[in-house]
Parts: structure tokens; sequence; C-alpha cells
């Protein structure tokens, strides 16, 4: 009776994959049958020696039972003076005017659509008396619903560039 594939890739200290992959290429050709289901049945002893005999050790990735070796000091140096390279860069771009600091643009921009809104909300008091004047002989009611109309047209136009444009 044989294992499985997740056992067998357990047994030898490998992922599954590492497995499917030798079964796949032809390595383990006599070990390993695939059951109707799709699972594979491996004979241990069998599927040992066909992978010794053909599995060239030279080109084996066996990171997964290596443990990582902190960097030597010269990479570390290295690493080092990359970053102050790169922090020394970005302080010359910023005194040279290429790169600003995202605080102020957003504080620039959030004073600008304010300005902006305040400018639009003032159009309706500013030219409902003209309007009044172009037609001519309007009584104050209607004066106060054409001011009325404006005031809430531009409310919607700025509601809806703030719901398209707002922040996310």
């Amino acid at each position: 009776m044989g294992v499985s594939l997740r056992e067998y890739a357990r047994m030898r200290g490998l992922d599954k994959e590492s497995v499917r992959l030798a079964y796949h290429d032809g390595r383990l050709p006599n070990s390993v049958t695939k059951k109707e289901n799709g699972r594979y049945d491996i004979d241990p002893e069998l599927a040992d020696k066909e992978w010794k005999e053909n599995t060239n050790p030279a080109k084996q990735n066996n990171t997964k039972n290596k443990v990582a070796q902190p960097p030597s000091m010269a990479q570390a140096r290295a690493v080092r003076e990359m970053y102050a390279a790169r922090l020394t860069q970005l302080e010359y771009e910023e005194r040279s005017g290429l790169l600003c600091k995202v605080e102020d643009v957003k504080l620039a921009s959030f004073k600008s659509a304010r300005l902006t809104r305040d400018a639009m909300l003032n159009i309706p008091a500013r030219v409902v008396n003209e309007i009044t004047a172009l037609i001519g002989g309007l009584e104050a009611a209607k004066s106060h619903e054409i001011l009325l109309i404006l005031q809430r047209e531009i409310h919607s136009a700025l509601e809806q560039e703030a719901g398209t444009n707002g922040p996310s």
C-alpha cells in the first residue's frame, strides 16, 4: 500500500509540488500510480530509489530546508548606501522644486476647491437682480423663485462634483 503525494513529500522534506513535478517530468515512472479520482498513490521505497537515480542533485533547490543567512557586512553597507543615495536624491529633487510634500498639495487643493465652491454659491445672489431686470417688471416672489432655482441647481452640480472627485 502506497502513500499520498502530500505524505511522500512530507517524508522527503519537500513540498507536494516538487513531487508532482518529478512525476510529470518522468523521474518517478514506476513508483507513482494515478488513481481515477486524480489522486496519487506512491510506493515510498521505490520512489526513493527512482528519485536518487533520476534526479540531478546540482539542479535541486532545497531552499525549504535551508536557514536564511544574514547578509554580509558588505551587503549591509551596500543596502545602507543605496538608501542613503535615494534619500539624498529625494532631498535634492524637493529642494530643486521637482517634488513637493503631499500635505502641501492637499492643502492647496482644498483651498482652491473651497474658493471655487464659495464663488459658485454666490452666483445666484449676484445675478438674480440682473435677470429680473432683463425680464422686466417681475414681482418679488418671482425674483425669489429664480434665486431658489439657481441655488438648487448650483448645489446639485457641486454635490455631483464632490461625489465623483471626492476623497475615496
